[in-house]
């Protein structure tokens, strides 16, 4: 969709529907994924010329969630083989883990000397020094030094990734924390420099979610979910907050459904984000676009999910 004239074009004809994919930081292309039956694949589209190239064909397995390195030279992606029957137990244990694919040579292999070492969500840090993902077992949220080795593990019981700052000093998260038997959704701040984790106070009866750092380190926009004091029903909203931790406040006025998918512009004017809204049958998915200075909404697309801004 040109962000000009709003008008939506569709950029793909298969019969299989995509499940994930993910914009290049750099050049005009595009990496999707699509599952059919027991086998995956993950393909190249050219935003300029329209082409596709296959790039990877996963045969009884599922490869998925591809991210590009900080060059655009080649990307990681994570593989779940399907289990064998070549054990006592009738099966075998399997976790995804995280591989390495050259764009070039098409060659590809696991990112760790332990092919079988789980983990989900691979992210690069806005430098490309450091990969963040979430490993199944332990369950933590492992940030990784690709030059130094170094690591740093955060306990996490949710496994969703966490939102780098520009400097790729610093990471916001959102997880799962217990006090006296409640379990609440809350902000987490992480210091590489200093190895700590700060969780940031909210109201009790919210949840908050899928933090998003702006490109130029001023803001951090999430979601918060409230309870609705009158007909007890789950409420989400987006909040803006700056990246000292202060000032946080709702950037809408409504509610809906969920809000997710928060993706800011380059020049951290704008913020895409998908929309979950009743309907008659259910709810509707709705992408907005938020200006940040004047706080207007405006609707690009109803039935869109997953937005992001080509390059």
């Amino acid at each position: 969709m040109s962000i000009n004239d709003r008008s939506p074009e569709q950029l793909t004809w298969n019969d299989t529907s995509i499940r994930n994919y993910f914009a290049s930081p750099i050049t005009s292309e595009v990496l999707y994924t699509m599952i059919e039956g027991p086998n995956s694949r993950i393909w190249l589209l050219n935003l300029v010329t329209g082409e596709t190239q296959l790039l990877l064909d996963c045969v009884d397995a599922i490869c998925a969630n591809p991210t590009w390195l900080a060059d655009a030279t080649g990307i990681l992606y994570q593989r779940q083989d399907f289990p064998s029957l070549d054990n006592n137990l009738g099966y075998e244990p399997f976790y995804p883990s995280i591989w390495w694919l050259d764009i070039d040579s098409l060659q590809t292999e696991p990112l760790f000397q332990d092919s079988q070492l789980p983990g989900v969500n691979p992210r690069f840090s806005p430098n490309g020094k450091y990969l963040s993902y979430f490993s199944v077992s332990p369950m933590m949220v492992q940030i990784y030094h690709l030059e130094t080795g170094q690591r740093h593990s955060i306990p996490s019981l949710t496994g969703m990734p966490p939102t780098w700052s520009p400097d790729s000093d610093r990471v916001f998260l959102a997880d799962v924390r217990e006090d006296q038997g409640i379990y609440q959704n809350l902000l987490a701040y992480y210091d590489l420099a200093t190895e700590t984790l700060t969780w940031l106070d909210a109201d009790p009866s919210a949840n908050d979610n899928n933090p998003s750092w702006s490109p130029d380190g001023e803001w951090i926009a999430f979601n918060r979910i409230v309870q609705d004091e009158i007909d007890g029903s789950r409420k989400s909203q987006v909040w803006l907050m700056q990246s000292d931790k202060t000032n946080p406040k709702p950037a809408l006025t409504h509610s809906a459904i969920y809000h997710r998918e928060f993706i800011w512009s380059p020049d951290s004017r704008h913020l895409l984000y998908e929309v979950q809204v009743r309907a008659d049958q259910g709810f509707a998915h709705e992408i907005h676009l938020l200006d940040i200075s004047t706080g207007e909404i405006e609707m690009l697309l109803i039935g869109g999910v997953r937005p992001t801004w080509a390059p």
